[in-house]
């Protein structure tokens, strides 16, 4: 593919995903350059730039158990530097939404996937994180490579997470993740 045709592929899963959101009452805001100044380092992969461009509710929803973020919200966790989004941001995380009992999921401002975050997962110089896969806890230091292996992903495509989470089809393994 080349540039123009992903684009176009990419503003045919926007508009999808705004006509869904439609479709269940949730009103998208279109926000200027100026309004995602405070968000312009997570401006990076076309899709997280089309979803905070265009498909920001205008007030924050509940989906699938979680709480979906509105812009105000998101600059409310960026601002009070909240864990972990907080701790994650400066690594191109941007947190847009977050569980009952406090974890996050995440948009990857490099790769454009969707990854879920536990609250407890990062300190001041420390990651501590549970492999899924064995069970095992592990303390390591702060890196790139280390934030990734501490997270779930969720989705490598977010629209499609957007879309899943929206017709309600992640509630159970959301609730699993908590």
């Amino acid at each position: 593919m080349n540039c123009s045709s992903d684009r176009l592929v990419g503003q045919v899963k926007r508009e999808r995903l705004i006509e869904l959101l439609k479709r269940k009452g949730v009103e998208c805001v279109e926000h200027s350059h100026l309004e995602l100044r405070p968000v312009k380092q997570f401006l990076e992969h076309e899709d997280v730039t089309e979803y905070l461009k265009y498909c920001l509710p205008r007030e924050s929803y509940q989906a699938s158990g979680v709480h979906v973020s509105d812009l105000g919200c998101i600059y409310q966790d960026i601002e009070e530097e909240v864990d972990p989004g907080g701790y994650i941001s400066m690594y191109g995380f941007v947190v847009v939404g977050s569980s009952v009992g406090g974890n996050v999921f995440s948009l990857d401002a490099h790769k454009g996937g969707v990854y879920w975050v536990d609250h407890g997962t990062f300190c001041d110089d420390l990651i501590t994180y549970e492999d899924r896969a064995t069970g095992e806890w592990h303390d390591v230091p702060f890196s790139k490579e280390n934030i990734y292996k501490s997270m779930v992903l969720l989705n490598e495509d977010l629209f499609k997470f957007f879309e899943d989470l929206v017709e309600e089809k992640l509630t159970d393994y959301l609730f699993s993740l908590n």
